[in-house]
């Protein structure tokens, strides 16, 4: 009877200790094992193309939560091209915010041969996806500079504040685009597309307006976006500036190619 006290003591103390790495609580926004700002770490990567160079190839995913096999396939077919210098996903990284399938992305993510950064989705706000998701990538708003091209990222999805008026933050995107010389064209990526209904239909005309504006030599290029599976590429009236998503990861991958001032995109299905 000892012996078998004693054994019974053994399996309770492994497994308590094994309890430290696994996720065993849904509502874990991070452990310890947790990747850490991912989005600053791999902008820090990009740091050492020159400026000079004229061409930027990008590699553009979406919602890859529904099918993590095309998302892998995905991933392959990426690490095949030599021409590409970043990766953009355009949010939806995971199903329901849940810490295990954040791991699962960014397991995934990492790998990429490439540098790669991240917007955040509907999905990813669920429950307490948002703290995971700003533990792990970072800030919901944020840009960069690359090759005198500005890459502005934020936080579109409205539904999920209740179209409280405060999402997105066009006024931060607006100053963005103003602030600083160093850069000449403005490339937007957010999750939710402005004629979406999960995008606040207050905030429409605002903007619209903002692309609208005349920001003296700096030009928008694109608004890169996801949500709807099926993609889309659209103009709005007025703006001159496309608006494209390839659609959720079964659809694929696009490239984008950066040109100067010309932007074109390819479909790799």
């Amino acid at each position: 009877m000892k012996i078998l006290y004693y054994v019974k003591s053994l399996l309770l103390v492994c497994l308590l200790a094994a309890c430290n790495r696994f996720e065993y609580d849904p509502n874990q926004s991070v452990s310890r094992d947790s990747y850490r700002e991912l989005n600053y770490k791999n902008i820090g990567k990009l740091s050492v193309k020159a400026a000079e160079d004229s061409v930027i190839k990008i590699a553009f995913i979406s919602d890859t939560h529904i099918n993590y096999n095309n998302f892998d396939d995905a991933v392959g077919r990426i690490n095949q091209r030599d021409d590409i210098d970043m990766v953009i996903h355009g949010g939806d990284l995971t199903n329901y915010g849940i810490l295990q399938q954040f791991n699962w992305t960014a397991d995934q993510l990492a790998k990429l041969n490439k540098p790669y950064v991240a917007v955040i989705g509907n999905h990813d706000i669920v429950g307490n996806g948002e703290a995971t998701y700003k533990y792990m990538f970072g800030h919901l708003n944020f840009s960069f500079i690359y090759g005198r091209v500005k890459f502005i990222f934020f936080n579109s999805n409205s539904r999920e504040y209740n179209n409280d008026g405060n999402v997105p933050d066009l006024h931060w995107v607006q100053k963005e685009i103003e602030t600083g010389s160093n850069f000449d064209r403005v490339v937007l990526v957010s999750h939710v597309p402005y004629f979406d209904e999960d995008f606040d239909f207050s905030k429409r005309l605002e903007y619209l307006e903002m692309l609208t504006k005349d920001y003296g030599n700096k030009k928008i290029l694109i608004s890169l976006g996801g949500h709807q599976h099926n993609g889309y590429d659209t103009t709005p009236a007025g703006t001159g500036i496309p608006h494209f998503a390839q659609g959720s990861i079964d659809k694929g991958f696009a490239v984008i190619t950066i040109s100067g001032k010309n932007i074109s995109y390819e479909k790799n299905f």
